[in-house]
């Protein structure tokens, strides 16, 4: 029986579903449509998804699973796989649109798909890991995870950040670009508001 790990919901009839497992390799994408839970044919990733985000304009949803596989489905055609990007695994998404993804990674790195190629950003040179990402634009990303390693990106240029916890970061999600929230280890919630 696979595990399902991830949830994301466009609407209270429109919500989709990740899971699977890595032994024996399972991927699962399901979705909810209103009136049942059904299997998303097509499964292109063979192995346990991790988070799933559906692009910010509507068109797309975003999957990634274990060894950093990444697929998309875009207007409602057949899941594709997106090429690996090069460097460490990614662990979680955001879109913006369903031609542009920006994912976290091990080892201080981010990755950006836009144009049908990947571009690498090396954030930190310690050995830092980003769990998550979330952003309000393109112009305005956030990334977060290990010990509360945390990075912003303005449309130009990667900062690191230093949150007011050391806590692992495990998620962030907002509303706009002066309403975000951070949960993580130890019951650790921050909040990001505009400053006065």
């Amino acid at each position: 029986i696979a595990t399902v790990s991830s949830v994301w919901g466009r609407g209270p009839d429109d919500v989709w579903f990740g899971g699977g497992s890595v032994s024996p390799a399972v991927g699962l994408h399901a979705r909810w449509d209103g009136t049942a839970v059904a299997l998303v044919g097509g499964e292109p990733t063979g192995i346990q998804v991790l988070a799933m985000r559906g692009s910010d304009d509507g068109r797309s949803i975003w999957s990634v699973s274990q060894l950093g596989r990444i697929a998309r489905t875009v207007d409602g055609a057949p899941w594709e796989l997106v090429p690996e990007p090069d460097g460490e695994t990614a662990t979680s998404v955001w879109a913006p649109t369903a031609d542009e993804a920006w994912l976290p990674a091990l080892y201080g790195e981010v990755h950006h798909w836009l144009g049908g190629r990947w571009e690498r950003f090396e954030v930190s040179t310690d050995d830092v890991y980003y769990y998550t990402v979330w952003g309000s634009s393109s112009a305005d990303v956030w990334v977060a995870g290990y010990e509360g390693a945390a990075a912003h990106f303005d449309g130009a240029d990667w900062t690191a950040v230093t949150l007011p916890s050391r806590e692992t970061i495990s998620a962030i999600a907002g509303t706009c670009a002066t309403d975000g929230w951070m949960v993580g280890a130890r019951g650790t919630i921050l909040r990001l508001v505009a400053v006065p």
